[in-house]
């Protein structure tokens, strides 16, 4: 009975976590997407793609500070030329 009142206990846990994560997706999905369409349409596709190679460098700059996490310098010369090609491509007229 104990072992059966475990396995119980876990298989509510996980179906609890499994809600959560679906709650937490769908609420992530909408607010995020709304505000990616919203900044499209006000500020034009162009300059929401230069702005977005912003998040490799936020990335890494966040794994370094919460995760001590170390890259080496090809990983930032490779962000630099993400950044600088799709910023020649965006901002051309």
């Amino acid at each position: 009975v104990t072992l059966w009142q475990q396995r119980s206990q876990h298989d509510n846990g996980t179906l609890q976590a499994v809600g959560f994560l679906m709650l937490s997706s769908i609420i992530g999905i909408l607010i995020g997407d709304w505000t990616w369409l919203e900044g499209m349409r006000i500020l034009g596709a162009r300059k929401i793609i230069v702005m977005d190679c912003i998040k490799p460098f936020l990335a890494a700059l966040v794994g370094r500070v919460f995760l001590g996490e170390q890259l080496k310098w090809p990983a930032y010369i490779g962000m630099l030329l993400t950044i600088v090609g799709v910023s020649i491509v965006g901002l051309e007229k």
